[in-house]
């Protein structure tokens, strides 16, 4: 269980390859791992930073919880940020807060294989690439706000949506921001 606050924004709080964060009231944290998984269950807002280079959003072995897949919030929202290297998205990731964010800084891909949604009425889902943003197929509604909140996809290199991939809105927008479709 984590649930630190870091002092200094250039400093990783916790270096370790697969990290498990089981949060009841939000968390804010710089990391160098390789796999990461969390739950937050209550309130609060979920930021992430993987200060080292490449991060995935997987299953992560626990001793107490036992096994931990994607990320699941109950809090207000979810920012995850790959600093140096490729977010991967392996596993759901499912916020019941207003914003869900997952970014990557400098010129880094997002590939994102599995769903991404957001269940609050007014959430949104903002997906943010300093290069390349790759979402394939990974189950119904691939890309969904169960609200009126929107979809923003943003990238710096090239989007792509491979077959089979949906984006839904139940009446929110649905944007482009990016150099190319």
């Amino acid at each position: 269980t984590v649930n630190q606050t870091p002092v200094d924004a250039n400093i990783t709080d916790i270096a370790v390859t697969n990290l498990a964060i089981d949060a009841d009231d939000g968390v804010v944290i710089d990391i160098d791992a390789t796999t990461l998984a969390v739950i937050n269950s209550e309130s609060g807002f979920a930021q992430i930073t993987d200060t080292a280079g490449g991060l995935t959003i997987g299953t992560v072995a626990t001793t107490s919880l036992g096994n931990v897949s994607g990320v699941a919030s109950g809090g207000s929202g979810v920012q995850i940020t790959a600093n140096n290297g490729l977010l991967t998205v392996n596993e759901s990731v499912i916020d019941a807060g207003n914003s869900t964010i997952l970014g990557t800084q400098g010129a880094a891909d997002i590939a994102i294989n599995a769903v991404v949604q957001s269940t609050s009425l007014t959430g949104r889902i903002e997906l943010n690439s300093g290069r390349d943003l790759i979402i394939n197929d990974g189950g119904a509604n691939d890309i969904s706000v169960v609200g009126t909140g929107f979809i923003n996809f943003a990238s710096e290199g090239t989007t792509q949506l491979n077959a089979n991939v949906d984006a839904v809105t139940a009446g929110g927008a649905i944007t482009f921001d990016v150099e190319d479709l």
